[in-house]
């Protein structure tokens, strides 16, 4: 899917990505990386969250990989809706996730935004027992990427769920689908700076750059940008892709 951004768009994707460099702690998303993050892809009151997935059964073919093939899964960071998850919730994802799952964490979904309404029909959502005992409390379509990390033993899920149907623009999965590699990345750093401390890849100059840009979109002046700032912007993007060493 390639669709037209806006310029608040993209400034909006640099404003995260500036949050995101200036973490020198253990976290990858902390609470200005996730408030940028919802300021870009606003959900309408229904939340928003990261799942994280550890132990799945190496029996299993990754291919054929669900959910319920984990040892554990919580909540990394979350933003609550109006309801909340409940242990009987749990029990229903075990009980008929395998089946069910709309986005499973099989690898041609990885670093895939999928907009659930896309997959299922609504008529489709309607006939899963999942989608009454669960997904109709929490919204009725759902943006999601899965997050590969190999290196930590885990995969990652980021949830923007939203109340009303076909509410999610398409603009908002290119988005996602763009900053996703970039989150793969992120963590990668995170877990890096847990294990060795904390090193940043992007210069002073890079930072205010970023910084700059994420101010323009709050403040709604952005009046382009000069060459020299548009080189710097490309090599922040292109730095921000590489792996930590």
């Amino acid at each position: 899917m390639a669709v037209a951004l806006r310029e608040a768009d993209v400034a909006g994707m640099l404003e995260v990505l500036h949050e995101a460099a200036t973490v020198d702690g253990p976290d990858a998303f902390t609470e200005p990386v996730v408030d940028a993050l919802l300021r870009l892809l606003p959900t309408d009151g229904a939340g928003a969250c990261c799942n994280v997935c550890a132990g799945h059964d190496p029996r299993i073919p990754t291919d054929q990989l669900s959910i319920v093939d984990f040892a554990s899964c919580g909540a990394e960071w979350i933003r609550y809706g109006p309801n909340l998850w409940t242990e009987e919730m749990t029990e229903v994802v075990f009980l008929y996730g395998r089946e069910e799952e709309s986005v499973p964490p099989r690898p041609e979904l990885m670093l895939r935004a999928v907009r659930e309404s896309d997959v299922l029909s609504y008529r489709e959502m309607r006939k899963r027992r999942s989608w009454w005992e669960i997904d109709r409390y929490f919204g009725n379509d759902t943006l999601s990427v899965w997050l590969p990390a190999p290196e930590e033993g885990v995969m990652r899920q980021l949830h923007f769920p939203t109340l009303e149907r076909r509410t999610i623009p398409d603009r908002y999965v290119q988005i996602l689908q763009l900053l996703a590699p970039h989150f793969v990345v992120l963590y990668r750093r995170a877990a890096a700076r847990r294990a060795r401390g904390t090193s940043s890849l992007l210069t002073p100059r890079e930072l205010e750059i970023l910084g700059s840009s994420a101010a323009a979109r709050r403040t709604r002046r952005s009046r382009g940008i000069s060459g020299s700032r548009r080189t710097r912007c490309v090599r922040i993007s292109r730095t921000c892709s590489r792996s930590s060493r």
